[in-house]
C-alpha cells in the first residue's frame, strides 16, 4: 500500500503595489498643474508598470493606479500643450506682422529713391501711376494685409510734408512723405482721414500679395 504525500494547503502570495504605478499616478496628479512635463513621465511610467503587472503572475498590484496615472496624463499634458499654442499663436503672428512692416518699410525707402532720381529726370515730377504701379509690382504683402497702395503722383517735392505713398495695413499702415520720413499709424479711420485730407487725389494701386 502506497504512502500518499501529504497535501499542504497553499499559502496565498500576497501581492504589492508597483511602485512604478504609484509615480505614475503621483506625476499624473502634479500635471494638472505642470501639464506635459510631468504628464509624459506620468504616461512612460504607468505603461511600465501595466507591463510589469501583467508579467508578475499576481505578484504585483496597482494597474487602477497606473491607469488613472495614464489617463492623467495624457489629457492634462495635451491640455497644457493646447494652452501653449494658444498664447504662442498670437505672439507668432505679432512677429509676423513686424516683420513683414519692416519689409515693406525698406522697400517703401526703395521706391522713394526710385521716385526722386525719376522726378530730378523729369523736371520734379513723380512717376505716373502706371511707372509707379511697375516699381511696386515687385513689393509683395502677406494675405493678412488688407487694402492697397494709395499714391499720390501729383505731389510736390517742394513741399517736404507732402505725402507720398500709402502702404497695404499690415495691420500697420506706412506712410511716406516726399521727404523720405516714414510714419506708421495703427488707426485705419486716421489713415483714410490722411488720404481725405491730402492735397492731391490719391491713386489706388492693386497690392501684389503673396
Amino acid at each position: 500500500m502506497e504512502m500518499q504525500a501529504p497535501v499542504y494547503p497553499q499559502v496565498p502570495v500576497r501581492s504589492s503595489v508597483s511602485k512604478l504605478a504609484i509615480w505614475s499616478l503621483v506625476t499624473g496628479i502634479l500635471s494638472l498643474f505642470c501639464s506635459f512635463l510631468t504628464g509624459i513621465p506620468a504616461v512612460i511610467m504607468g505603461i511600465l508598470s501595466l507591463k510589469k503587472i501583467k508579467n508578475s503572475n499576481g505578484t504585483l498590484g496597482g494597474g487602477g493606479m497606473a491607469i488613472a496615472g495614464i489617463t492623467t496624463g495624457i489629457v492634462c499634458g495635451l491640455l497644457g500643450l493646447a494652452s501653449l499654442a494658444a498664447l504662442a499663436a498670437p505672439i507668432m503672428i505679432r512677429q509676423r506682422h513686424k516683420a513683414e512692416a519692416i519689409a515693406i518699410s525698406a522697400s517703401i525707402r526703395e521706391f522713394h529713391v526710385h521716385a526722386i532720381e525719376y522726378s530730378i529726370e523729369h523736371g520734379g515730377v513723380f512717376p505716373d501711376q502706371t511707372t509707379a504701379t511697375q516699381l511696386l509690382a515687385g513689393v509683395k504683402v502677406g494675405h493678412l494685409s488688407t487694402g492697397n497702395w494709395h499714391y499720390f503722383p501729383q505731389a510736390s517735392d517742394s513741399t517736404t510734408n507732402e505725402i507720398l505713398l500709402i502702404s497695404p495695413a499690415t495691420p500697420d499702415t506706412i506712410v511716406l512723405h516726399v521727404d523720405g520720413s516714414i510714419e506708421s499709424l495703427k488707426d485705419k479711420e486716421e489713415v483714410r482721414k490722411l488720404i481725405d485730407s491730402s492735397r492731391t487725389p490719391p491713386a489706388e494701386i492693386p497690392a501684389t500679395r503673396r
